[in-house]
């Protein structure tokens, strides 16, 4: 399967928001959890939220890891210092 395509750049502030609203609500405050819901939950919210198209409970558990980690690098960007500002 070719891995679908998360526009980051387009992200603003208030969707970023939206996102980890969502993925609070699919489990992803439950820090019991491991690490294959973890990123269903991570992937489910960026379906909630409109960043990608994709029906999760029957993509490959490797891909959705995949996506998942697209997703953590650029939630660490966010959150990266930036001298600029």
């Amino acid at each position: 399967m070719k891995l679908p395509v998360i526009d980051f750049e387009s992200i603003t502030q208030g969707q970023l928001e939206i996102y980890f609203r969502h993925f609070r609500e699919l489990g992803g405050k439950d820090e019991g959890i491991g690490l294959v819901e973890w990123a269903g939950a991570m992937v489910r919210a960026a379906v909630k939220s409109g960043w990608l198209e994709l029906d999760v409970d029957n993509t490959n558990p490797k891909d959705i890891q995949a996506i998942q980690r697209e997703i953590q690098k650029y939630v660490a960007s966010v959150l990266e210092f930036d001298p600029k500002n």
